[in-house]
Protein backbone atom coordinates (compact mmCIF):
# COMPACT_ATOMS: atom_id res chain seq x y z
CA UNK A 1 0.00 0.00 0.00
CA UNK A 2 2.66 2.43 0.98
CA UNK A 3 4.85 1.48 -1.94
CA UNK A 4 1.98 1.95 -4.36
CA UNK A 5 1.18 5.37 -2.97
CA UNK A 6 4.76 6.44 -3.22
CA UNK A 7 4.95 5.27 -6.81
CA UNK A 8 1.82 7.17 -7.80
CA UNK A 9 3.03 10.31 -6.04
CA UNK A 10 6.36 10.08 -7.82
CA UNK A 11 4.69 9.74 -11.23
CA UNK A 12 2.47 12.73 -10.55
CA UNK A 13 5.46 14.86 -9.51
CA UNK A 14 7.36 13.91 -12.66
CA UNK A 15 4.33 14.74 -14.87
CA UNK A 16 3.87 18.12 -13.18
CA UNK A 17 7.52 19.01 -13.52
CA UNK A 18 7.53 18.07 -17.19
CA UNK A 19 4.38 20.08 -17.85
CA UNK A 20 5.58 23.16 -16.00
CA UNK A 21 9.00 22.94 -17.59
CA UNK A 22 7.50 22.66 -21.03
CA UNK A 23 5.51 25.91 -20.58
CA UNK A 24 8.44 27.91 -19.17
CA UNK A 25 10.94 26.92 -21.84
CA UNK A 26 8.48 27.59 -24.64
CA UNK A 27 7.68 31.07 -23.31
CA UNK A 28 11.35 31.95 -22.84
CA UNK A 29 12.21 30.81 -26.35
CA UNK A 30 9.42 32.89 -27.87
CA UNK A 31 10.48 35.95 -25.85
CA UNK A 32 14.13 35.50 -26.91
CA UNK A 33 13.18 35.23 -30.59
CA UNK A 34 10.96 38.29 -30.42
CA UNK A 35 13.66 40.29 -28.57
CA UNK A 36 16.30 39.34 -31.13
CA UNK A 37 14.01 40.27 -34.01
CA UNK A 38 13.18 43.59 -32.35
CA UNK A 39 16.86 44.37 -31.80
CA UNK A 40 17.64 43.49 -35.40
CA UNK A 41 14.88 45.81 -36.72
CA UNK A 42 16.02 48.56 -34.32
CA UNK A 43 19.64 48.17 -35.44
CA UNK A 44 18.67 48.36 -39.09
CA UNK A 45 16.65 51.56 -38.48
CA UNK A 46 19.49 53.28 -36.56
CA UNK A 47 22.15 52.59 -39.16
CA UNK A 48 20.18 53.20 -42.34
CA UNK A 49 21.37 56.55 -43.70
CA UNK A 50 20.80 58.73 -46.74
CA UNK A 51 23.65 60.44 -48.57
CA UNK A 52 24.35 62.91 -51.34
CA UNK A 53 27.40 62.92 -53.57
CA UNK A 54 28.92 66.39 -53.28
CA UNK A 55 31.47 67.75 -55.77
CA UNK A 56 33.66 70.81 -55.10
CA UNK A 57 32.95 73.92 -57.19
CA UNK A 58 34.62 77.25 -57.80
CA UNK A 59 33.38 79.72 -55.21
CA UNK A 60 34.12 83.34 -54.31
CA UNK A 61 33.13 83.83 -50.66
CA UNK A 62 31.97 87.20 -49.35
CA UNK A 63 33.76 89.03 -46.56
CA UNK A 64 31.06 90.88 -44.60
CA UNK A 65 32.16 93.38 -41.95
CA UNK A 66 30.34 96.22 -40.19
CA UNK A 67 31.95 99.63 -40.64
CA UNK A 68 31.27 103.32 -40.12
CA UNK A 69 31.45 106.34 -42.40
CA UNK A 70 33.89 109.15 -41.76
CA UNK A 71 35.06 112.32 -43.46
CA UNK A 72 38.03 111.94 -45.77
CA UNK A 73 39.51 115.13 -44.24
CA UNK A 74 38.69 117.15 -41.14
CA UNK A 75 40.44 120.06 -39.46
CA UNK A 76 39.84 122.65 -36.73
CA UNK A 77 41.04 126.08 -37.87
CA UNK A 78 42.60 128.12 -35.06
CA UNK A 79 43.51 131.78 -34.80
CA UNK A 80 47.14 132.62 -35.50
CA UNK A 81 46.84 136.18 -34.16
CA UNK A 82 45.18 138.00 -31.28
CA UNK A 83 42.17 140.19 -32.01
CA UNK A 84 38.41 140.58 -32.47
CA UNK A 85 36.29 138.77 -35.02
CA UNK A 86 35.44 141.37 -37.67
CA UNK A 87 33.28 139.27 -40.02
CA UNK A 88 32.20 135.69 -40.75
CA UNK A 89 32.03 135.04 -44.49
CA UNK A 90 31.01 131.37 -44.21
CA UNK A 91 29.08 130.06 -41.22
CA UNK A 92 28.20 126.55 -40.07
CA UNK A 93 26.56 124.32 -42.61
CA UNK A 94 27.88 126.27 -45.61
CA UNK A 95 30.12 124.87 -48.32
CA UNK A 96 33.51 126.44 -48.94
CA UNK A 97 36.07 126.12 -51.71
CA UNK A 98 39.79 125.75 -51.18
CA UNK A 99 41.32 129.13 -50.35
CA UNK A 100 37.96 130.83 -49.74
CA UNK A 101 37.71 133.39 -46.90
CA UNK A 102 35.82 132.10 -43.86
CA UNK A 103 36.56 134.52 -40.99
CA UNK A 104 38.22 137.96 -40.88
CA UNK A 105 39.73 139.50 -37.75
CA UNK A 106 40.31 143.21 -37.15
CA UNK A 107 43.58 144.39 -38.70
CA UNK A 108 44.25 146.85 -35.82
CA UNK A 109 47.72 148.34 -36.47
CA UNK A 110 48.87 145.52 -38.76
CA UNK A 111 48.13 147.52 -41.91
CA UNK A 112 50.18 150.46 -40.60
CA UNK A 113 53.01 148.11 -39.70
CA UNK A 114 53.11 146.83 -43.26
CA UNK A 115 53.27 150.38 -44.66
CA UNK A 116 56.03 151.31 -42.22
CA UNK A 117 58.04 148.21 -43.06
CA UNK A 118 57.65 148.86 -46.77
CA UNK A 119 59.00 152.42 -46.38
CA UNK A 120 61.92 151.12 -44.38
CA UNK A 121 62.81 148.75 -47.19
CA UNK A 122 62.68 151.62 -49.67
CA UNK A 123 64.97 153.71 -47.47
CA UNK A 124 67.48 150.90 -47.00
CA UNK A 125 67.51 150.27 -50.71
CA UNK A 126 68.43 153.89 -51.43
CA UNK A 127 71.21 153.84 -48.83
CA UNK A 128 72.60 150.62 -50.24
CA UNK A 129 72.58 151.94 -53.81
CA UNK A 130 74.42 155.11 -52.69
CA UNK A 131 77.08 153.12 -50.86
CA UNK A 132 77.68 151.03 -53.97
CA UNK A 133 78.15 154.17 -56.14
CA UNK A 134 80.60 155.73 -53.64
CA UNK A 135 82.50 152.47 -53.46
CA UNK A 136 82.87 152.40 -57.24
CA UNK A 137 84.26 155.98 -57.23
CA UNK A 138 86.63 155.18 -54.40
CA UNK A 139 85.00 157.48 -51.85
CA UNK A 140 83.62 154.75 -49.60
CA UNK A 141 85.14 151.51 -48.31
CA UNK A 142 83.61 148.17 -49.28
CA UNK A 143 82.65 147.44 -45.71
CA UNK A 144 80.19 150.32 -45.79
CA UNK A 145 78.28 148.86 -48.74
CA UNK A 146 78.22 145.50 -46.95
CA UNK A 147 76.66 147.08 -43.88
CA UNK A 148 74.00 148.76 -46.01
CA UNK A 149 73.28 145.43 -47.73
CA UNK A 150 72.73 143.72 -44.35
CA UNK A 151 70.37 146.45 -43.17
CA UNK A 152 68.42 146.14 -46.41
CA UNK A 153 67.94 142.40 -45.88
CA UNK A 154 66.72 142.99 -42.32
CA UNK A 155 64.20 145.53 -43.57
CA UNK A 156 62.93 143.06 -46.18
CA UNK A 157 62.51 140.36 -43.51
CA UNK A 158 60.57 142.77 -41.30
CA UNK A 159 58.29 143.61 -44.21
CA UNK A 160 57.63 139.94 -44.89
CA UNK A 161 56.78 139.33 -41.22
CA UNK A 162 54.38 142.29 -41.14
CA UNK A 163 52.66 141.07 -44.30
CA UNK A 164 52.23 137.58 -42.81
CA UNK A 165 50.69 138.98 -39.64
CA UNK A 166 48.30 141.02 -41.75
CA UNK A 167 47.41 137.94 -43.81
CA UNK A 168 46.74 135.93 -40.66
CA UNK A 169 43.67 138.03 -39.89
CA UNK A 170 42.04 136.35 -42.92
CA UNK A 171 41.19 132.73 -42.08
CA UNK A 172 40.79 130.71 -45.31
CA UNK A 173 39.71 127.17 -46.10
CA UNK A 174 42.67 124.78 -46.58
CA UNK A 175 40.48 122.51 -48.75
CA UNK A 176 36.94 122.37 -50.12
CA UNK A 177 34.35 121.13 -47.65
CA UNK A 178 31.62 122.06 -45.17
CA UNK A 179 31.80 124.37 -42.17
CA UNK A 180 30.62 121.73 -39.71
CA UNK A 181 31.25 123.63 -36.46
CA UNK A 182 31.46 127.36 -35.70
CA UNK A 183 33.02 128.22 -32.36
CA UNK A 184 32.99 132.07 -32.49
CA UNK A 185 30.69 134.97 -33.35
CA UNK A 186 31.33 138.49 -34.64
CA UNK A 187 32.86 140.62 -31.90
CA UNK A 188 34.45 137.73 -29.99
CA UNK A 189 38.02 138.33 -28.87
CA UNK A 190 40.37 135.44 -29.62
CA UNK A 191 43.93 134.62 -28.73
CA UNK A 192 46.53 132.72 -30.68
CA UNK A 193 45.51 129.05 -30.82
CA UNK A 194 41.76 129.56 -30.14
CA UNK A 195 39.52 127.32 -32.31
CA UNK A 196 37.40 129.19 -34.85
CA UNK A 197 35.64 126.66 -37.12
CA UNK A 198 35.78 122.98 -38.12
CA UNK A 199 36.01 122.14 -41.82
CA UNK A 200 34.87 118.66 -42.94
CA UNK A 201 35.42 117.12 -46.37
CA UNK A 202 32.73 114.53 -47.19
CA UNK A 203 33.60 114.01 -50.87
CA UNK A 204 34.89 111.41 -51.13
CA UNK A 205 33.28 109.80 -48.09
CA UNK A 206 35.23 107.06 -46.38
CA UNK A 207 34.01 103.95 -44.58
CA UNK A 208 36.35 102.52 -41.96
CA UNK A 209 36.24 98.89 -40.87
CA UNK A 210 38.48 96.50 -38.97
CA UNK A 211 39.35 93.21 -40.67
CA UNK A 212 40.46 90.04 -38.93
CA UNK A 213 43.82 88.42 -39.61
CA UNK A 214 42.18 85.88 -41.92
CA UNK A 215 40.03 88.40 -43.83
CA UNK A 216 42.73 91.03 -44.36
CA UNK A 217 44.68 88.54 -46.50
CA UNK A 218 41.91 88.80 -49.08
CA UNK A 219 41.62 92.62 -49.14
CA UNK A 220 43.75 94.90 -51.32
CA UNK A 221 43.80 98.55 -52.41
CA UNK A 222 41.60 99.15 -55.46
CA UNK A 223 39.30 96.21 -54.68
CA UNK A 224 35.58 96.81 -55.25
CA UNK A 225 33.25 96.87 -52.27
CA UNK A 226 29.48 96.85 -51.78
CA UNK A 227 28.25 99.08 -48.96
CA UNK A 228 24.73 98.86 -47.53
CA UNK A 229 23.48 101.80 -45.46
CA UNK A 230 20.05 102.65 -44.03
CA UNK A 231 19.15 98.94 -44.21
CA UNK A 232 18.58 98.81 -47.97
CA UNK A 233 20.60 101.49 -49.80
CA UNK A 234 23.50 99.84 -51.65
CA UNK A 235 26.54 101.92 -52.62
CA UNK A 236 29.62 100.99 -54.65
CA UNK A 237 33.10 101.89 -53.44
CA UNK A 238 36.77 100.95 -53.66
CA UNK A 239 39.32 100.05 -51.02
CA UNK A 240 41.66 103.04 -50.56
CA UNK A 241 43.77 101.84 -47.63
CA UNK A 242 44.74 98.58 -45.93
CA UNK A 243 46.85 98.77 -42.77
CA UNK A 244 50.01 96.67 -42.60
CA UNK A 245 49.98 96.50 -38.80
CA UNK A 246 47.21 95.36 -36.46
CA UNK A 247 45.59 97.34 -33.68
CA UNK A 248 47.32 96.32 -30.45
CA UNK A 249 44.13 95.89 -28.41
CA UNK A 250 41.90 94.09 -30.95
CA UNK A 251 44.49 92.50 -33.27
CA UNK A 252 42.44 93.67 -36.25
CA UNK A 253 43.58 95.66 -39.29
CA UNK A 254 42.05 99.06 -40.21
CA UNK A 255 40.69 99.21 -43.76
CA UNK A 256 39.23 102.27 -45.54
CA UNK A 257 36.83 102.35 -48.48
CA UNK A 258 35.95 105.48 -50.47
CA UNK A 259 32.76 106.38 -52.31
CA UNK A 260 31.82 109.43 -54.38
CA UNK A 261 29.56 111.80 -52.42
CA UNK A 262 29.27 114.93 -54.57
CA UNK A 263 25.80 115.86 -53.36
CA UNK A 264 26.77 115.16 -49.73
CA UNK A 265 23.82 112.77 -49.33
CA UNK A 266 25.72 110.59 -46.87
CA UNK A 267 27.11 111.88 -43.59
CA UNK A 268 29.86 110.97 -41.19
CA UNK A 269 29.12 108.38 -38.51
CA UNK A 270 26.71 106.15 -40.48
CA UNK A 271 26.80 102.43 -39.71
CA UNK A 272 27.18 100.24 -42.79
CA UNK A 273 27.41 96.56 -43.78
CA UNK A 274 30.36 96.17 -46.12
CA UNK A 275 30.72 93.22 -48.48
CA UNK A 276 34.05 92.41 -50.13
CA UNK A 277 34.78 89.48 -52.45
CA UNK A 278 37.49 87.11 -51.19
CA UNK A 279 39.78 85.00 -53.35
CA UNK A 280 38.24 82.27 -55.52
CA UNK A 281 38.55 78.78 -54.06
CA UNK A 282 37.21 75.24 -54.43
CA UNK A 283 34.41 74.55 -51.96
CA UNK A 284 31.36 72.35 -51.33
CA UNK A 285 27.81 73.63 -51.05
CA UNK A 286 25.87 71.69 -48.40
CA UNK A 287 22.61 72.06 -46.47
CA UNK A 288 23.33 73.45 -43.03
CA UNK A 289 21.38 70.56 -41.47
CA UNK A 290 24.18 68.07 -42.22
CA UNK A 291 26.62 69.63 -39.75
CA UNK A 292 27.49 67.63 -36.63
CA UNK A 293 29.92 67.89 -33.72
CA UNK A 294 32.38 65.18 -32.80
CA UNK A 295 33.35 64.30 -29.23
CA UNK A 296 36.16 66.90 -29.30
CA UNK A 297 33.72 69.63 -30.24
CA UNK A 298 34.90 70.00 -33.84
CA UNK A 299 32.27 70.93 -36.42
CA UNK A 300 32.09 68.79 -39.56
CA UNK A 301 30.10 66.15 -41.43
CA UNK A 302 29.75 62.38 -41.47
CA UNK A 303 30.69 60.71 -44.75
CA UNK A 304 30.76 57.14 -46.00
CA UNK A 305 33.42 55.46 -48.14
CA UNK A 306 33.07 52.77 -50.82
CA UNK A 307 32.62 50.13 -48.11
CA UNK A 308 29.88 52.19 -46.41
CA UNK A 309 32.09 52.87 -43.40
CA UNK A 310 31.33 56.12 -41.60
CA UNK A 311 34.03 58.79 -41.22
CA UNK A 312 33.99 62.24 -39.59
CA UNK A 313 35.61 65.12 -41.51
CA UNK A 314 36.12 68.52 -39.82
CA UNK A 315 35.25 71.52 -41.99
CA UNK A 316 36.03 75.19 -42.38
CA UNK A 317 32.90 77.25 -43.05
CA UNK A 318 33.52 79.94 -45.69
CA UNK A 319 30.00 81.32 -45.91
CA UNK A 320 26.75 80.54 -44.11
CA UNK A 321 23.52 81.44 -45.87
CA UNK A 322 19.99 80.72 -44.73
CA UNK A 323 19.70 77.15 -46.04
CA UNK A 324 23.16 76.30 -47.39
CA UNK A 325 26.76 76.60 -46.35
CA UNK A 326 29.98 76.72 -48.34
CA UNK A 327 32.77 74.69 -46.75
CA UNK A 328 36.31 73.44 -47.34
CA UNK A 329 37.99 70.37 -45.89
CA UNK A 330 36.28 67.66 -47.94
CA UNK A 331 37.95 65.87 -50.87
CA UNK A 332 36.91 66.95 -54.36
CA UNK A 333 34.08 64.38 -54.29
CA UNK A 334 32.49 63.06 -51.11
CA UNK A 335 29.43 61.06 -50.04
CA UNK A 336 27.95 63.14 -47.25
CA UNK A 337 25.32 61.75 -44.89
CA UNK A 338 22.24 63.98 -44.98
CA UNK A 339 19.85 61.84 -42.95
CA UNK A 340 20.81 59.81 -39.91
CA UNK A 341 24.08 61.70 -39.43
CA UNK A 342 23.32 62.31 -35.76
CA UNK A 343 22.97 58.58 -34.97
CA UNK A 344 26.25 57.25 -36.34
CA UNK A 345 29.88 57.54 -35.30
CA UNK A 346 33.21 57.14 -37.05
CA UNK A 347 33.87 53.50 -37.92
CA UNK A 348 30.21 52.39 -38.10
CA UNK A 349 29.14 50.27 -41.07
CA UNK A 350 25.79 51.52 -42.37
CA UNK A 351 23.18 50.84 -44.98
CA UNK A 352 23.24 53.64 -47.58
CA UNK A 353 20.57 55.04 -49.86
CA UNK A 354 21.22 57.88 -52.30
CA UNK A 355 19.16 61.07 -52.00
CA UNK A 356 17.67 62.30 -55.29
CA UNK A 357 19.20 65.76 -54.75
CA UNK A 358 20.52 67.99 -52.01
CA UNK A 359 17.59 70.40 -52.39
CA UNK A 360 14.94 67.70 -52.40
CA UNK A 361 16.49 66.02 -49.37
CA UNK A 362 16.63 69.33 -47.48
CA UNK A 363 13.01 70.11 -48.33
CA UNK A 364 11.92 66.60 -47.29
CA UNK A 365 13.59 67.06 -43.90
CA UNK A 366 11.88 70.41 -43.46
CA UNK A 367 8.45 68.90 -44.19
CA UNK A 368 9.17 65.97 -41.87
CA UNK A 369 10.16 68.34 -39.09
CA UNK A 370 6.93 70.29 -39.47
CA UNK A 371 4.71 67.21 -39.14
CA UNK A 372 3.35 66.47 -35.62
CA UNK A 373 4.55 63.36 -33.83
CA UNK A 374 2.08 60.44 -33.83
Amino acid sequence: MNKTSLLIAGVLVIVCVLWLGSGIFSSEDEDSIESAQSKQVQTEEEFSVEVITSTAKSFVPDIIITGQSKASRMVDLSSEVTGKIKSIAKGKGQRVDEGQLIIELNTDDRQANVRQARERVRQRQIEYDAAINLEKKGFSPRVRSAEMRAELEVAKANLEGAQLKLADVNVKAPFAGIVDRQYVEIGDYVNVGDALVKIVDLDPLEFKLFASERDVQNISVGQSAEITVNDNVVLQGKVSFVAVSAESDTRTFPVEIQISNEDLSYKEGMTAKIKLPAKETQAHSLPSSVLVLNTEGDIGVHTVDESNVVDFIPLTILQNDVQEIWVTGLPSTARVITRGQDFVTKGDVVQVSQADSMVENSETEAVSDDQPDN
